[in-house]
Order: structure tokens, then C-alpha cells, then sequence
């Protein structure tokens, strides 16, 4: 026995060992990518291009998980939406900076996202600078070469993928797999088009969400084809009749059809930008992909930099909206509590040289009671400093609810946003308990309602109308806020509220935002709110160094080999998004994540 005992303490041993030693390694690696992170400038020579390679999703923000940061190069800051902008900006008054190349791949995110950068593109082209786009043995669909209509000329190799086959949206449906399981999803609703429930009720669309599905569909369309039409010089008429007919694929095609320029190989298209450049053949040419371009300060890029005390914050506020539940859910998961995101606005109020601010919603929205509070802080804060609203993919739900305590509402016009209605839900296993698996259960009951929410047994019809009273009521308090805000009667936001979906477009022209545009606007909106011209940005939540960030995931890491149970909580987070914290309580969330193919 005390042979065993002895071997699995040296066993233990040496894998505490191996495993402090593993975490070391990978500390070391992070210091080293951390102080890699802040090396001086870099050094960019005259005639130089600015080379973006742009293909899966294009984040919003840069990721600052320290293992994304080692292992996926394509998460660094120039790589993101805000990132683009910056480096755009930038390159626009940068006299060493001749043009751009934009080399694309398949691209997978959201038409907002598309549209910010795409807008700053063209606001590059101001400059008079070229710009090229191709693509490379990756190819291209459609979001890509959406982007790639900006440039002057787009290239794409003689053998390639060139999607062009039109969009689509596919929800997924429950109800046939529920009831074979014996499971009964009992869903209120107060909207006729407040359809987030439907995927457990139904298997297919209704009329009313077939509704608001094609009116997001034909916007993102519209846009597509109108930057394709102005492109190519081919009709709407045309575009379609290419699309109607037989599916392409192929960047032969696509060049037969006079979607792109000319098919040339990536080594060709150097050449045609040493043409460009005046370049000899064996002249080699000088470029700065978008993550080393980051790096070079506005100032040397020849914008000059502002003296002024004066801020402008930006909180962004990103994932969906819930109480805090569990330990540890929260900023780790992609949540909006009022914990979090009050942190934030205690430090931007705290600051007497903030003189405005910007919530940055991408949100499809989550419990009621959450974002009534969140849009309260947010009303409060528009009491003391100007406050805008700043949409981005999605501000739906309660995330629009969030948006109803700023000044100002600026939506892209392709943010899907509205969503004004309440769903609760309760799930009822009674059938799958018992009838599927055999488990029963008997229960003692201090009074007749006490088990009403209970998922082992159906309402009855007096608790389902209660349950519908309660969602009601929330309903109406979600009304009465946007009434308050929008300057309209709680009748006239009924009519375009029903849990109905907008694109910011339309939902302009009904008057349930301000002003259509992109971060960069509600940033100009709010200094001109604070009636100041110079200003400087200050983003939360502020991140934390690299380090730190590191030593959390690996602790994350850990825990997760050590506690399988936290795997179960992180599956358990990702129902608890949709259907909300426990039974019965009210949902304000979009009927559903937009993504269209």
C-alpha cells in the first residue's frame, strides 16, 4: 500500500508540475506577443500600399483573449471594424501612403459591419488615391465583392469562386423534435409579430414573420445590387436576370458577365500596381498589411493631434441583456448586466473632462426587467452629459429598449432594430418525464398556485391568463418608454411596435430613430450635442492588460480540465439567453439573430 500511495504522489507530482510548466510557457509567450504589441512604429516608406486582407468576420472591436491574440493572427486590432476605420482614416492623409489593395476572401458578417466599412471606403477614395481589390485561391462571395465595388478596378484569378447566387435567411424550428420528446413549449406573447417563441411552437414561418424576414432580406439586397449596379454599369434589371438564371460560381463567369475587371493571378495583380506605381518589373513593391499600419501614430500619418482636455466615451455594450444570474457570467460570456455595464458609466460620469457620450449597441436583447433598468441608468446619465446611442448590427428588443434613455438614436441602415414586444415562456416535460422516461413526482403544496410554474405540469387556463396579464403589463411599461422618448402616443408606437423587426432604414422613415449612420457620425453628433470641435475618444469597459487578460483565460483553462461542471454552465448560459432566467420571466429579444446568407 505505501508503494502506491508513494507512486501516485510522484505522479501527481509531475503533473502539477507539467502543468505549472505548460501555463509558464504560454506566460511567456504572452509577455513576449505583449511586448511585441508595443514596439515602436514601424517605418513606412514612400510609394508605399496599404494592403487590407479582409475574409471571415470582420469583430467590431479587436479580441483581447490572449490565446486568440497568439494563435489567430487575423484577431488583431487592424483587422477590426474599428481598426479599419482608423487605419483608413489614416492612410487618407498619409503622403506615404499611395493607394490601397484590398485582398479578399469569403467574408461572413453582418451588412452594418459591411456598410461602416464600405462608407469609409468611399470617404478614402475622397483622396484621390487608387485603390485595387482581388481576390486569391480563397475567391470571393458576395459580401467580399460588395466591399470590392468600391475599388477602381477588381481583379480575381482565371480559375476561381466567385459566389453570386443571391441571399437567403433559413430559421431553425423545434416543435416536431419537442414533440416527440414529449416536450410542450407554453409561449406568451404580447406583439403579433413578436416571434422569438415561434421556433419551439411552430415548424415553419408565419405570415407575420415571413413579413419582417423579407423586409430585412430586400434591404440587404437593394443595397447589394445598387453598389454592383453602380459598378459594373450593368441595370437592376440585368443583376437580376444574371441571378435568375443558372447559379455562378466561377470567376469566368463573372468576368463573361462583367462583374470583375480582368482575371489575373495574384503575381499579375503586383504587376499591374508596378504599372500603376511606375514601377519597373524587378522593382519590388512596398506594402503595410492593416495590423503593422495600426500601429503608426495619427500624428505621423499626418493628422495632427489635439491639445484638448475634452473627451468623448464610448461604452460599448455588446451581447445579451441578463441579470446576474450565475457567478461568473458576465463580461466572460458575452452578456450586458446592469453590474457591468454600470462600471462603465460610474467611470465615464466620474470624469469632469467627458463632455459626452456614445453607447455603442449591438444587442438583440434579453430580459425585460434588465433593460428597463439599463435604460433608466442611461436616461440618468442624459441628465448630466449628452448622450447618443450609436446601433451597430443589432439593437433589437431590448436592446432598443437600452437605446430609449439617450438623447439622440443613430441607427445604421442596415441594424436590425424595434422588436418592441414581450415574450414569456415555460417549459412543460410532464410528458417526457413521464411517458419517455419514466420519472414521476408527487408534491406537497402550502398553496393552490404555488407549483404554477413548475416545468413537471401545464397552466391552467385561469394561471395561462394571469401569465398572460403579467406579460402584458410588461408590454405596456416597454410602450410607455418608447412613447417617452420617441414623442409619439403609446397608440401610435402599438401600431409599428408588435414585436416587429426594422432595418434602421425603416425604421428612420417610421420615426423610431434619429439619424441613419455609423459610429463615426454619432461621435461627430455628440461633440456637436457638447458643442465642442476637438475631442479625444475614451472606450469602455477598459481593457485589461494583456497579462491580466491572460492569467483570467488560463484560470479559465484550468478550471474548465478541472471542473467539468463548467461547461454545463456555459451550456446552461447560452438557453438561459434565449429563454430567460427562469420560468415565466418576460423576454425582451429579438425574434431572431438575423444572418444572412
Amino acid at each position: 500500500m505505501g508503494f502506491f500511495k508513494s507512486f501516485l504522489a510522484s505522479l501527481l507530482a509531475i503533473f502539477v508540475s507539467f502543468f505549472v510548466l505548460f501555463f509558464f510557457f504560454l506566460a511567456l509567450i504572452a509577455g513576449l506577443a505583449s511586448s511585441g504589441s508595443s514596439e515602436s512604429q514601424p517605418h513606412v516608406r514612400d510609394n508605399t500600399i496599404l494592403k487590407l486582407q479582409l475574409s471571415g468576420g470582420i469583430p467590431e472591436t479587436a479580441s483581447d483573449d490572449p490565446f486568440e491574440q497568439i494563435f489567430s493572427p487575423g484577431s488583431s486590432a487592424g483587422n477590426s471594424m474599428m481598426g479599419i476605420l482608423e487605419n483608413l482614416e489614416k492612410a487618407a492623409a498619409d503622403s506615404r501612403i499611395v493607394g490601397i489593395w484590398l485582398e479578399l476572401g469569403p467574408l461572413g458578417t453582418s451588412w452594418s459591419t459591411l456598410y461602416e466599412v464600405r462608407e469609409a471606403l468611399v470617404k478614402f477614395k475622397e483622396s484621390g488615391k487608387f485603390m485595387y481589390a482581388s481576390t486569391n485561391d480563397l475567391g470571393m462571395n458576395e459580401q467580399a465583392y460588395y466591399l470590392a465595388t468600391v475599388a477602381d478596378s477588381v481583379f480575381a484569378p482565371p480559375v476561381g469562386v466567385f459566389e453570386f447566387d443571391g441571399f437567403y435567411l433559413q430559421p431553425m424550428f423545434l416543435k416536431d423534435m419537442f414533440d416527440k420528446l414529449g416536450i410542450e413549449a407554453e409561449v406568451i406573447r404580447s406583439g403579433s409579430f413578436k416571434s422569438a417563441g415561434e421556433m419551439f411552437t411552430r415548424n415553419s414561418l408565419s405570415d407575420e414573420n415571413r413579413e419582417q424576414y423579407e423586409a430585412i432580406l430586400n434591404t440587404s439586397t437593394d443595397e447589394f445590387l445598387g453598389a454592383v449596379s453602380t459598378f459594373t454599369g450593368l441595370s437592376r434589371s440585368d443583376l437580376d436576370n444574371i441571378l435568375n438564371n443558372e447559379p455562378m460560381l466561377g470567376t469566368a463567369d463573372a468576368h463573361k458577365h462583367g462583374l470583375i475587371s480582368a482575371l489575373l493571378q495574384p503575381v499579375e495583380v503586383e504587376d499591374r500596381l508596378k504599372v500603376r506605381l511606375e514601377l519597373g518589373a524587378d522593382a519590388k513593391l512596398s506594402t503595410i498589411n492593416g495590423s503593422r499600419y495600426f500601429k503608426v501614430s495619427k500624428n505621423s500619418a499626418g493628422i495632427t493631434s489635439t491639445s484638448t482636455t475634452d473627451k468623448i466615451a464610448v461604452i460599448h455594450a455588446s451581447g445579451t441583456i441578463m441579470p446576474e444570474i450565475v457567478s461568473g457570467f458576465g463580461e466572460e460570456s458575452g452578456t450586458i448586466t446592469v453590474n457591468n455595464f454600470k462600471e462603465s458609466l460610474d467611470k465615464v460620469l466620474a470624469d469632469k473632462n467627458v463632455k459626452a457620450l456614445v453607447i455603442r449597441i449591438d444587442s438583440p436583447g434579453g430580459a425585460a426587467t434588465t433593460s428597463d433598468e439599463l435604460q433608466f441608468l442611461i436616461k440618468q446619465a442624459a441628465e448630466k452629459i449628452p448622450v447618443v446611442a450609436s446601433m451597430s448590427t443589432t439593437a433589437a428588443s431590448g436592446g432598443y429598449y437600452m437605446a430609449m434613455g439617450a438623447d439622440t438614436v443613430v441607427a445604421s441602415p442596415y441594424t436590425v432594430t424595434g422588436s418592441i414586444g414581450v415574450i414569456s415562456m415555460k417549459y412543460n416535460v410532464e410528458e417526457l418525464m413521464n411517458e419517455k422516461i419514466g420519472v414521476t413526482f408527487d408534491e406537497v403544496r402550502s398553496h393552490r398556485n404555488a407549483d404554477w410554474l413548475s416545468f413537471t405540469r401545464p397552466f391552467t387556463t385561469e394561471q395561462a391568463e394571469r401569465f398572460q396579464s403579467f406579460n402584458a403589463a410588461t408590454y405596456e411599461r416597454f410602450l410607455q418608454v418608447v412613447s417617452d422618448n420617441r414623442g409619439m402616443t403609446r397608440d401610435q408606437v402599438n401600431e409599428l411596435a408588435q414585436g416587429r423587426v426594422w432595418t434602421g432604414r425603416d425604421a428612420k422613415e417610421n420615426g423610431l430613430v434619429d439619424i441613419l449612420g455609423g459610429y463615426q457620425d454619432a461621435l461627430d453628433i455628440a461633440a456637436s450635442m457638447a458643442e465642442i470641435e476637438s475631442f479625444n475618444v475614451v472606450t469602455y469597459p477598459v481593457q485589461r492588460t494583456f497579462i491580466e487578460r491572460f492569467a483570467a483565460r488560463s484560470q479559465n483553462v484550468a478550471m474548465t480540465w478541472l471542473n467539468p461542471q463548467t461547461e454545463l454552465e456555459r451550456l446552461a448560459l447560452k438557453v438561459l439567453q434565449l429563454t430567460g432566467p427562469g420560468p415565466g420571466y418576460p423576454i425582451a429579444r429579438s425574434p431572431v439573430e438575423f444572418r444572412i446568407f
